[in-house]
């Protein structure tokens, strides 16, 4: 789905009808109560959609997870990415959460379904969900291979950070990702 927004008039390409309420609720919420939101795109992302049928995710989970996975997250979207659990899609409970989402972060993940970015132009919010799915991908990967048995330590991650000018999300820097950096079979 991609979201033109001109003045008060919204132009949704999206090619299943009953996800227009939704979505036409959701970019209201986000246009209204956040001043930096001008492009949104939600799209079914491979790699960030298996990743959530694997652990059971939260923001500060995934969020950390995705910049250990590929470190130039962290640069990318240093507030993390919001994790929403299961809910029906096409409605306004899943509107609500994502436009909650978005006033903290600009990136949300929808369980089993797919990922939302925000940007100030097309570009930026793609770059952003390119980034997180290359991650995953990469995660994913390196799982298959036998684990993560090298992954950037929480302080490389703060000074990669740092070097740029960010600040990781409190909330999502300290999460214990250990346990999802080891293979069980």
């Amino acid at each position: 789905c991609i979201v033109w927004y001109f003045n008060t008039t919204f132009f949704i390409y999206n090619r299943i009808d009953y996800l227009r309420q939704c979505h036409t609720h959701l970019i209201k919420c986000i246009f209204f109560t956040s001043e930096n939101c001008i492009k949104l795109i939600h799209t079914h992302t491979p790699n960030l959609i298996a990743l959530t049928y694997l652990h059971e995710l939260t923001t500060p989970l995934l969020s950390k997870l995705l910049w250990q996975s590929h470190v130039e997250c962290v640069v990318g979207f240093p507030q993390g990415i919001e994790f929403i659990p299961w809910m029906m899609a096409g409605g306004d409970e899943i509107a609500d959460a994502t436009a909650a989402a978005f006033r903290k972060r600009s990136m949300a993940m929808w369980q089993h379904h797919g990922v939302f970015a925000r940007g100030r132009n097309l570009d930026a919010a793609f770059g952003l969900i390119h980034m997180a799915d290359k991650a995953a991908g990469i995660y994913l990967k390196a799982m298959a291979a036998g684990g993560m048995r090298c992954a950037p330590s929480t302080d490389v991650v703060c000074r990669i950070a740092a070097n740029f000018h960010v600040t990781p999300a409190p909330d999502c820097i300290d999460a214990d990702t250990s346990a999802l950096m080891i293979r069980r079979d």
